[in-house]
């Protein structure tokens, strides 16, 4: 988990200063103006941001701050990041829950009825839906939204988050592509559980259907699922930059594209650690939990 942060930090350094641009000219045109774009007040700027120092210098100042619990201060407004971003990073979660929440609600039962009736007309038009949303990006899909619930139907707004209608349609955009991806891989081990030694077993007890599928194939089969689950939560952090600039929802996402656009790269730096730290500790959470749901693997590790 460490080494992962710590090449994250290192690439993230490192591609920032590698971007064409001074960011001291860019210091300098956003607190003072464009009057203030002369060679001496450039100069000084880049002193006292400590950017005249070597790349190497720079980025092992940064570690010792960041050690500290010190993401720095924005280039362009000063402020301390850690405290813009965990400003901005309860958008992000509200957006990211309600988003799993809708892939949830759609993908297990969606894929427990498609394994059940394999084959079927329903499961064949349900494997298509869910490769359309896997293939579809997730810009694209929020413009179809838009134009149709904003635009045509008036149903919901636009962009902002000033209400719980604000967030149905980021929330749609995110949701729909991951319940894509759980219904096919929800299917696919429901399948698998349904053609297991237990479950003939429990036919031949005369269990009925609905039981066998619920109670003994849907336990087993979710045990996989969990771990896509976590992985599915850090696309949606990822996908949120993109979604949360088209509607405007004042996110992570959208914090790190400003700051991409006048180049703060304190900013940039702080807020893809921080989303990356999140990645990981979501990941490292969703193998503890899958120890614990699944005693063949405790049993395994104790032989």
């Amino acid at each position: 988990m460490f080494i992962v942060i710590l090449g994250v930090t290192m690439l993230t350094f490192l591609i920032m200063h590698l971007t064409p641009g001074d960011p001291a000219e860019m210091i300098a045109l956003a607190r003072q103006g464009a009057e203030s774009l002369t060679p001496e007040n450039i100069e000084r700027i880049r002193v006292e941001e400590g950017l005249d120092a070597p790349v190497h210098i720079q980025y092992i100042k940064w570690l010792q701050h960041l050690l500290q619990g010190d993401l720095g201060c924005s280039l362009i407004n000063g402020e301390p990041v850690l405290s813009e971003i965990l400003n901005r990073f309860p958008a992000t979660l509200k957006l990211a829950l309600a988003s799993m929440f809708i892939a949830l609600i759609i993908a297990i039962p969606l894929g427990i009825i498609t394994a059940s009736k394999q084959y079927s007309l329903f499961d064949n038009l349900s494997m298509m839906g869910a490769m359309v949303g896997v293939s579809m990006p997730s810009f694209w899909f929020a413009l179809l939204l838009i134009h149709l619930f904003a635009l045509h139907l008036g149903w919901f707004p636009v962009y902002g988050s000033g209400s719980f209608e604000h967030m149905i349609l980021p929330a749609l955009t995110l949701g729909t592509g991951m319940a894509a991806v759980l219904t096919r891989f929800t299917r696919s081990n429901m399948l698998d559980a349904l053609r297991q030694d237990y479950i003939r077993t429990a036919r031949s007890k005369g269990l009925t259907e609905k039981l066998i599928t619920v109670k003994h194939a849907l336990k087993n089969a979710l045990i996989p699922v969990i771990t896509v689950i976590g992985i599915q939560f850090g696309r949606v952090l990822e996908g949120s930059v993109i979604v949360e600039t088209i509607f405007a929802w004042p996110g992570i996402g959208k914090l790190l594209v400003d700051s991409i656009y006048s180049r703060d790269f304190a900013m940039i730096q702080g807020g893809v650690l921080f989303v990356a730290v999140i990645f990981v500790l979501v990941n490292l959470f969703v193998d503890i939990s899958y120890i614990c749901l699944d005693p063949r693997i405790r049993y395994e590790e104790s032989r």
